[in-house]
Formats: structure tokens, C-alpha cells, sequence
């Protein structure tokens, strides 16, 4: 179980060989393979379809706390009905997305942090991946850190991921934004 996300512009050759690491890294997990067989598959992915990142359960949990503290994401509190719905795109209906904008909550710089809490469809527009770089540029200015400061967990570990997440919030600006599911 995890997050997917993908780019919502992508060329179809980068396309095909992506669908064919990830069943691949689907395959190996159903198999019960080591942790360093599904990390070694999960860094080919990364590297032939930069337009897809992936992260556990776990880690998405902490992505949405990182980007609270670092104010990066904003508490949107849509429908709650909305943050448990799935989307089929081959019904006619409304998506998650467009239920949201249709809610009335106004948008502001940075990402509306329900989207990062269920696999249902949301798409994080390129604005939202520009604002909340810029406001993760503005966190570090105003701590005098680096922008390839690396944050830590509740046990003091380094957040090995979170430069990736940066740079793929960044890819994704110019790639149409991003789809979670």
C-alpha cells in the first residue's frame, strides 16, 4: 500500500517503460521480496519515468506533517465525504478535484493538504507545486537554511526522500501538475 503519484503531462515512451518497472516492483512486492530487491526496483523506476514517485503509507503520513510545519500545505478541511471517495474515470461523474473546487474552500499558496491524505484522483496543479516551493523557499530563508536542507523525523533521522519530493514538486510544475492515487 502507498501513494502513487504521477505527472499529468507525460510522453508515452516514458509512459511504457514506467508501467513496465512498476509491474515489475508490483510483481517482486506480491513475491515477498527483500527490502533491497524492492529499493533497487523502486531506483530503476525513478530513473527511467521521472514523472512517478512513489510513497508508503508511512512516509505520506509525515509528507503532509513536513509540509504543515514547513508551510507548504495548508488544511483545506473539505467535505470529509470527498477525502474517502474513489474515482472511476470511465464514469461520467464529477472528479474528486472538481467536487473540491465546487465546495467553496479558497485556495491559497501551497498544496490543499486533503489532497495528500487518500488515493482517490486528486491533482495538484502546477501553481500549487510552484507555491509551495516558493513557501518552502521562504521557510528556509527565514531559518537561514540551505534550500537542500534535509529534515528530520520525530526520531531525529534524516528524511532521506524529501529532497526527491522537492525536485518532483518541481518536475511537476512543468508537466501539467500531478495526479495522486
Amino acid at each position: 500500500m502507498g501513494y502513487d503519484m504521477r505527472w499529468l503531462v507525460i510522453s508515452p515512451e516514458r509512459e511504457h517503460r514506467g508501467e513496465q518497472l512498476r509491474e515489475r516492483f508490483t510483481l517482486a512486492r506480491a513475491y515477498s521480496a527483500s527490502p533491497e530487491e524492492l529499493d533497487s526496483l523502486y531506483s530503476d523506476i525513478q530513473r527511467a519515468d521521472a514523472g512517478y514517485f512513489r510513497l508508503s503509507v508511512k512516509n505520506m503520513v509525515l509528507c503532509r506533517t513536513l509540509c504543515q510545519l514547513t508551510d507548504m500545505a495548508y488544511d483545506s478541511a473539505p467535505d470529509p465525504t470527498l477525502t474517502q471517495m474513489t474515482y472511476d474515470p470511465a464514469l461520467d461523474e464529477p472528479t474528486p478535484n472538481e467536487l473540491f473546487l465546487r465546495s467553496g474552500v479558497k485556495p491559497r499558496p501551497g498544496i490543499a493538504l486533503h489532497k495528500l491524505c487518500s488515493p482517490s484522483g486528486w491533482i495538484i496543479t502546477p501553481l500549487e507545486c510552484l507555491g509551495a516551493l516558493n513557501l518552502w523557499r521562504r521557510w528556509c530563508h527565514a531559518r537561514s537554511l540551505p534550500l537542500d536542507h534535509i529534515l528530520v523525523d520525530n526520531n531525529r533521522r534524516p528524511v532521506s526522500w524529501w529532497p526527491a519530493w522537492l525536485e518532483f514538486l518541481a518536475s511537476s510544475s512543468v508537466h501539467g501538475g500531478l495526479q495522486v492515487f
